[in-house]
Formats: C-alpha cells, structure tokens, sequence
C-alpha cells in the first residue's frame, strides 16, 4: 500500500477525511468496524489488517490520523514499535473484544499510551463522536473506567515534587478533575468557573509540564515520584 496524501480533497466546503487503519484478529468484529467507518465521510481508511507487522509497516508508510486495534494487536503494537524504538504519531483506540480485570486494563491503558476504547455495544452515532473527540486531542473512556484506573488522583497529585513545584492551586485542582475524566464544561462547573478559564488553565499547565494532551497528563502523575 503506498503512503497517501493527507490533503485529499473531498469537496471545497468540506473537511478533508482523517487517515485510519484497523488491526484486528477477529474478522467478523474487523468487519463491523470496517462498515462503520466507510459509513462515515469524515474518515477514510487506509486498510484493515490481521497481521501484526503489516499494521506497523502501514503505519510506517501512511502515518494514519488513528489507529483502531484489539487487545491482541495493541500488544504486538507497543512490542514492536519498542524493538523499533519508534512509536506512532496517531492516535490509537483500542476495541473492547475481551475481558479485562481493573489491574490488567490499568496496566494497558499507562504502558500503551492509548487515547480511548471502542465498547462492544457501540453504536454509529458514538462511534463517530468518539473517533473525533479522540482526533481533537481528547480521551474517550467510560467514567467508571476513569475512576478505576485513576482513583486516589488527588492524592497522588499532592504527593508529586514536580506538580507541587510547577503548578499552582488553582491547576492542581482542575488537573485533579481533568485525571478523573471530567470534561472541560464539567470541570468549570465544579470549579465554579467559566469553561474559557479552565481552558486557560490547561494551556498553562501543558506549557509548564511540557506536554500536549490529557493522556500524557496522566502519564506524567503517575510515572512522577
């Protein structure tokens, strides 16, 4: 498969379609995601894969917007892209295709960086909701994911040097909120706050971290000690 243009146009009033790829082992769950996503104009996918390093080769190649994989493939995907001490730009969603204990998924979700989970009971509409909110930089989990993987955040907060040294009050409270999944709105309302200035505060606290999003956030608190 060649690399593709990221500017394919689709028409001059539209937005042009992000790049994905699908790595799955199951070929009926593949498929069902592959309906969904040609469903949708906003993404274009490059291929769907049952081979793990034809999945890294195409991400090589195409440097896809997302990648959507299962448990299996997320696994061979952080293996071979730490023996390639090259990991991808894109996004990736992982799809919820097996049972996962609180410990396992904790651990899957900090090692592999991933940026949202695809449910089984998924439907269209929030299929394409969570795909964007992930492509603009958000998470997409369930709230009772967010409080199992990230219980105890304030706590954890607090007992960090650099997050008592860098950051003041103020945002250390909205990213104790942000970590337990809260969305910007929500955060504002706890806060009592306008939304702008929770954004405000975000901007600042990405800035004085050295970060860019939510989930290198939360990989900082908890990799901090």
């Amino acid at each position: 498969m060649t690399s593709l243009d990221k500017h394919i146009d689709i028409g001059t009033d539209q937005r042009k379609p992000y790049l994905g790829i699908v790595g799955c082992y199951n070929s009926i769950l593949a498929q069902g995601i592959l309906e969904l996503v040609e469903s949708e104009r906003d993404f274009l996918l490059l291929g769907v894969y049952s081979y793990c390093d034809s999945l890294l080769k195409s991400i090589e190649e195409n440097n896809p917007d997302f990648c959507i994989v299962d448990t299996f493939f997320l696994k061979c995907l952080m293996y071979g892209t730490e023996n390639q001490k090259k990991k991808p730009d894109c996004k990736i969603i992982m799809i919820e295709d097996v049972h996962l204990s609180p410990k396992e998924l904790h651990s899957l979700v900090i090692a592999s960086h991933i940026s949202g989970i695809l449910y089984k009971n998924t439907d269209k509409k929030h299929f394409k909701k969570a795909l964007l909110r992930v492509l603009s930089g958000e998470l997409w989990f369930k709230r009772e994911t967010f409080e199992s993987l990230f219980s105890k955040t304030k706590e954890i907060i607090e007992s960090r040097v650099i997050f008592r040294k860098l950051l003041t009050p103020a945002e250390t409270r909205v990213v104790d909120l942000v970590c337990k999944g809260f969305k910007n709105k929500e955060v504002a309302e706890k806060l009592f706050v306008s939304e702008s200035t929770v954004k405000s505060h975000l901007n600042n606290i990405y800035k004085k971290l050295n970060i860019n999003n939510r989930m290198q956030l939360m990989n900082l608190y908890l990799a901090e000690k």
